[in-house]
């Protein structure tokens, strides 16, 4: 019987294995910036995914946003934390809120932190702001 040749997959789940037998988390960073197989990686199930709205193809539209949604959703469903990264104004974050992610990080709020309890009082006057 011929052995299959091993692909990128086996190798990425290999690694992974690696990785958290040292005691070590995998996150993904640059996560969503193309659309090819996102859904593959996070069946994965890496400890955490990055994301950023400024990678989305064509930011606001209905189908970057929808997307990104659905990434989020099935991360947040398998166990993902997700971080959405490059918040840098007011209105990045009102965006980054819109998608429910664990932790937001950028230049607007600094390191990265767990949502709404533990951030800035300047990010939590913006967001008393952004409220109906």
């Amino acid at each position: 019987m011929p052995v299959e040749a091993s692909t990128p997959w086996d190798e990425y789940r290999r690694f992974f294995e690696v990785v958290r037998e040292l005691g070590c988390q995998v996150a993904l960073k640059h996560f969503a910036e193309a659309r090819g197989d996102d859904l593959r990686l996070l069946a994965m199930q890496p400890d955490y995914v990055k994301l950023s709205l400024q990678n989305v193809p064509q930011p606001g539209s209905a189908a970057s946003t929808e997307h990104l949604d659905t990434i989020v959703r099935y991360a947040q469903s398998q166990g993902t934390k997700v971080v959405m990264e490059s918040i840098e104004t007011c209105e990045h974050l009102r965006q980054a809120l819109k998608f429910r992610p664990d932790y937001l990080q950028g230049y607007f709020i600094g390191h990265p932190r767990v949502c709404v309890d533990t951030v800035s009082l300047e990010v939590r006057e913006a967001l008393q702001e952004l409220q109906p």
